[in-house]
């Protein structure tokens, strides 16, 4: 019996490296240092934490200048700005789009998806697959938003955020959240 255990424990955890690799291999291979040509249909930018007063965090500050700088040098990219929404307060897409509007991004250009509560469900509010989109967040969330985008069919490149270094809990909370993603992309 223990036998058993250990041959199906072994093939679980080798299932779950492969998975994980495999996201982060094709997530990695289409990814931007700097707004490059050619520019994309969609500058995609998943939500993070902002503070109860309506501030963004430091990772959500560090995706919306990298999307700032991915608008000014795309001006005919649209852009989608996604994250949680709760009625009557906390809303990411909301101090999102304050924030761009601040910087002088004109609204006719963004779009708010209030419903993005995780990665998949950001690309999936894109609607159906058509044209090119770069998806702007840190280097280690990258591959696993590059990979659902690409698994739904888009066109898809990463654009990497300035970032600190990543704190343990999200370094193995993507390889986690990658092996999940090959079940259910």
């Amino acid at each position: 019996m223990l036998v058993w255990l250990v041959r199906a424990a072994s093939l679980l955890l080798a299932f779950m490296i492969l998975a994980d690799f495999t996201v982060w291999f094709v997530g990695s291979r289409q990814l931007l240092d700097s707004p490059e040509p050619p520019p994309p249909d969609w500058i995609v930018v998943p939500g993070a934490s902002v503070r109860r007063d309506g501030s963004l965090s430091r990772i959500m500050t560090q995706r919306m200048e990298a999307a700032l700088l991915s608008a000014r040098a795309w001006p005919q990219s649209r852009i989608l700005l996604s994250g949680t929404s709760i009625q009557g307060g906390y809303s990411e897409p909301d101090a999102m789009g304050k924030w761009m509007l601040h910087q002088g991004i004109p609204m006719e250009r963004i779009v708010l998806d209030r419903q993005g509560v995780d990665t998949r469900s950001t690309i999936r509010n894109l609607g159906e697959p058509g044209g090119s989109i770069v998806v702007v967040s840190q280097s280690w969330h990258l591959p696993r938003a590059v990979w659902s985008a690409r698994w739904r069919g888009w066109s898809v490149r990463g654009l990497a955020a300035e970032t600190d270094p990543p704190k343990l809990r999200q370094i193995l909370r993507e390889h986690l959240v990658r092996v999940v993603y090959t079940l259910a992309p």
